[in-house]
Formats: structure tokens, C-alpha cells, sequence
């Protein structure tokens, strides 16, 4: 267990095999030891990027012990701003068929951060039960440690004190308690911590993946059980888990808050016999198109229209707000199609109904308020468009004519057919300027 800890400690700082060679050598650990962390630290590279670093010697010096940096995915937001360049793009209608529930990835690979450590700390509010162990130390007039397990009874044994009930009692409490009856010994000083921590008995039952009777820490919240349960099955819900004690809903879950907000204070710790119970899925509804985080999203009571987009991140800078487009099954009879303006007052609130779709056009591609100048100029290219603007306002914009270029501004004015003036020239919108 400690090397394990040693191992996952050395891969969370990135340490190279020297490193880790050092870090040995300093602990004094064993040529059999140091073999046993090399091999932890190969799983530990090889489960990070699924390719197998086994067989790979990470013990040469200087040799890193993590994979290589994998290069990410492109983003759909890299993808927008890379067809800014193509104005001529046909942009598709908005299309479901790649739209994936939203949260159940959570629990599509095994975490082992989810699972409680064994040297956790444990707070003054935990409450002590029949296998729990307290470590009991005393200095002075007499130096020992006891490791006192609670029995059966609720109690432990206390050496020159007796058998002492703290079953029922928080740490806190206990700590106290013990501390008092043994400072009664003149001449000694005492310290209680928290021993071995016991396991409890949960049922999680409902749309799971393995719903059964698990064995879990007395640490574990109800997060650690859904985990140990294989996580939630895509008919469950992620909005309604329920945690029932003696037949009572004591708890309700809300995987959304913790997974939009981080929000994880109903995400409550875990008693003796706890049922954890997950219901079928509620109403759900689906984004797709110019909006941050596209998918299928379950709805708690009535939502809004509003609501709904703040969970799919909101619509995208290329996001078209004076249509919206909701595609609905009414009466489960006929589908039917709603346009939506965003930018009307009240449309935050316009009701979102089971099975519904949403879909975020984009804007169209093509520039408003734009002439270009193209040619031998130093700085051609799209310049913004005023009134009363003029060929000579355009090409000083351009930062004038490039070197051994001929440039005759009378001549500019001829080709308008008006040789009584030199007038300025006007510039109308779309126009390119060669």
C-alpha cells in the first residue's frame, strides 16, 4: 500500500527514473523495492494512454516515466474560427445524429480518485461504530501505544483504565472522552487518532449498471458507491438520486450541480445499511448546433428555454439569436417546428417540453460594411466602410501604393468620365479597389 502511494505520488510530479532512482536511494529502499516502484510507475504510464510501457526499461536514468504528451483533439470552437477564412462555406442545418446524453462519461472509466484513501483524514463529526480503531499514544512518566478496535459492545479496552463506550460517539467526542479518563494518570500526556477506518454495508439499487449490496469505506459519499456500481446506466437519472435510512429519503443528488457548478454538498456521506436508489430518467431535451456543449440534457421540473441553453454553455459568438428553431412532438401525435427569437423579451422562459430539440443556426458567413483594396499596396486587404469615403481615403488605409508602383490620382478621376474636376472619387460599399 505505501508503495503504492510512493508510486502514484512520483506520476502526479512528473518524475523522470533518476528522479524516482534518488528518491530511493534517500528512503533506503531495497533493489526488490525499487523493482517493485518501477513496475508501478510502467502501469501507471501505460494505464494513462492505454499503450503498454511494461516491457520498456523506465529504469534508465534520465528516461522519463510518463508517456508522451498526446496532442489534443481539434475543438468545435477551433473549427469555427478556422472557417472564418472560407466565407464561402455552405453551412449545414443543425443535425442530431451525433448528440450524446450529457454526464454519463463520468462514470466511463474507473476514477481512482472516486475510491476513499485509507490514510484520508477523518473530522471530529465522524461517527464511530463497531470496527473502527484508535491509535492511542502516551509520553512521560509512560511511553506506549495502544491500538484500541472497537468491539463488538461499542467499547474499547484502556489500559489501566477499563473497557470505555464510545460506539455512537463521533471522533470528536471519543477523542475527548479518552483523553480526559487517561490525563487522570499523573505524569502522562495523551494523543488519540484515527486508527483503521471500518466498512459498511450499501445497497445501490435502480438504473445501474451492477446494482447489488457493496462493501465501502465508512469515508465513502454517495459518488464512491455509484462508482463501485459500475456508475449509471443511460436510462438512469443524474438528477433525482435518492439516499434512504430506515425507510426515510434523507439525501436527494443532483449530478448536475457538481458536474456544471461543482457544487458537491449533496453528495453526503454514507451510513450502515444506506440505499442508494436511482430512478428512471425524467424529461430530457436536445441542443444541437452553435451552442458550447451540444447534447442531450435531462430536465428537472419546468425548464425554460432559457435554462436549457445556459446548460448546453449558452450559443456560441457565431450563434444566429433571431431564430432559433424548436422541433417538438405534439400531443404524440404530429411534429411540428417552432421558430424563436433570443433577442425578444421573455423568450428565457418559453417552455421546453420532453423530447424536444433545439437547433442554433449559424450566422451567415457574409461580411456587412466591408470594401477590399487588392493589388500593389502595402497592406491590402478588407477595410471598414463610411459615409462619404473615397478611392484616396482607402488606399492611405492601405498604407498607399507599394514601391515602383504608378500611381496617377488624376488619372483616377478621368476614368470616371469627369475630366472638368479632380473631385474625390466615392467608394460604395462592396466595392474592390484593384
Amino acid at each position: 500500500q505505501e508503495m503504492e502511494q510512493l508510486c502514484q505520488g512520483a506520476a502526479g510530479k512528473h518524475m523522470n527514473a533518476a528522479d524516482v532512482e534518488q528518491l530511493g536511494k534517500t528512503m533506503g529502499l531495497s533493489p526488490g523495492q525499487f523493482a517493485q516502484l518501477n513496475d508501478c510507475m510502467a502501469r501507471q504510464a501505460s494505464s494513462s494512454t492505454g499503450k503498454d510501457y511494461t516491457n520498456q526499461n523506465l529504469a534508465e536514468p534520465g528516461k522519463s516515466l510518463q508517456p508522451p504528451i498526446r496532442k489534443l483533439e481539434t475543438s468545435s470552437i477551433e473549427n469555427r474560427f478556422h472557417e472564418l477564412d472560407t466565407p464561402y462555406k455552405l453551412f449545414t442545418t443543425p443535425s442530431s445524429k451525433l448528440l450524446e446524453q450529457f454526464g454519463y462519461d463520468l462514470f466511463a472509466t474507473q476514477v481512482s480518485t472516486f475510491a476513499p484513501a485509507g490514510n484520508a483524514a477523518v473530522g471530529d463529526n465522524y461517527m464511530l461504530g463497531t470496527d473502527d480503531e484508535l491509535n492511542v499514544y502516551t509520553w512521560g512518566r509512560v511511553n506506549q501505544t495502544l491500538h484500541l478496535k472497537v468491539g463488538r459492545d461499542g467499547t474499547v479496552i484502556v489500559a489501566d483504565i477499563g473497557p470505555v463506550q464510545v460506539a455512537g460517539l463521533t471522533f470528536g467526542q471519543a477523542k475527548k472522552l479518552i483523553e480526559g479518563r487517561m490525563s487522570q494518570i499523573t505524569g502522562v500526556e495523551v494523543d488519540v487518532t484515527m486508527g483503521q477506518v471500518r466498512t459498511i454495508q450499501v445497497f445501490v439499487i435502480g438504473k445501474v449498471s451492477q446494482p447489488g449490496l457493496y462493501n465501502v469505506s465508512a469515508l465513502s459519499h454517495v459518488s464512491n458507491a455509484l462508482v463501485a456500481a459500475g456508475g449509471i446506466s443511460k436510462v438512469g437519472s443524474l438528477r433525482k438520486i435518492e439516499v434512504r435510512r430506515d425507510n426515510r429519503v434523507v439525501a436527494t443528488l443532483d449530478l448536475y450541480d457538481f458536474l456544471l457548478r461543482g457544487n458537491t454538498s449533496g453528495d453526503v456521506r454514507l451510513s450502515e445499511r444506506d440505499v442508494i436508489f436511482v430512478p428512471v430518467i425524467g424529461p430530457v431535451a436536445g441542443v444541437t448546433g452553435d451552442v458550447k456543449s451540444p447534447a442531450i440534457y435531462e430536465m428537472k421540473g419546468n425548464e425554460g428555454l432559457g435554462n436549457l441553453l445556459r446548460m448546453a454553455g449558452g450559443v456560441t459568438a457565431f450563434g444566429y439569436a433571431e431564430r432559433l428553431q424548436l422541433e417538438r412532438v405534439q400531443n404524440h401525435q404530429k411534429r411540428v417546428a417552432l421558430d424563436v427569437n433570443l433577442n425578444e423579451r421573455g423568450t428565457g422562459q418559453y417552455p421546453v417540453y420532453d423530447g424536444d430539440l433545439v437547433k442554433v443556426f449559424t450566422v451567415l458567413p457574409n461580411e456587412r460594411n466591408i470594401v477590399r483594396v487588392k493589388g500593389n499596396v502595402n497592406q491590402p486587404g478588407s477595410y471598414e466602410w463610411h459615409p462619404g469615403m473615397r478611392i484616396i481615403d482607402l488606399i492611405r488605409a492601405a498604407q498607399g501604393p507599394s514601391d515602383h508602383t504608378f500611381f496617377d490620382y488624376a488619372l483616377l478621376q478621368r476614368r470616371q468620365g469627369d475630366e472638368r474636376t479632380l473631385k474625390p472619387y466615392p467608394v460604395n460599399l462592396g466595392d474592390a479597389i484593384s
